[in-house]
C-alpha cells in the first residue's frame, strides 16, 4: 500500500484529545503511543479488541430505549439499597480526576 496523505489521515475530536492526554500522560503514555497499542490490538484480534473497558455511557450516542434501560438500572439500585454518599462519591471523583 502506497502511504499518501489520503490513506493515513484521520479526524479525532481535539476536545477528546485535549481530555485523553493528560490521562494517558499519567500512565506514561503519549497519544501517539496509545493509538499504536490500540490499532496493534486490532490488527491482532482481527477487529477491536474484545478485552477493551467499557467507555462511559454517553447521551448522544444512546437509543430512547438504551437511555430508560439506564435509568431503570440506577432506580433499582436505589431500591436495592445500592447506594453512596454524594459526598463520598465526589470525594473519590476529586481523589481520582481531579475535579
Amino acid at each position: 500500500m502506497q502511504n499518501t496523505a489520503e490513506n493515513t489521515a484521520f479526524e479525532i475530536e481535539v476536545k477528546l484529545l485535549e481530555k485523553a492526554a493528560p490521562v494517558l500522560n499519567r500512565q506514561g503514555l503519549s497519544l501517539s503511543k496509545a493509538i499504536s497499542i490500540f490499532l496493534r490490538q486490532v490488527v491482532l484480534q482481527d477487529g477491536l479488541p474484545r478485552n477493551m473497558i467499557r467507555p462511559p455511557l454517553c447521551l448522544e450516542d444512546m437509543t430512547g430505549e438504551e437511555l430508560a434501560a439506564e435509568l431503570q438500572k440506577g432506580l433499582d439500585d436505589v431500591a436495592a439499597g445500592r447506594t453512596r454518599p454524594a459526598k463520598e462519591v465526589f470525594a473519590d471523583m476529586k481523589r481520582k480526576y481531579g475535579i
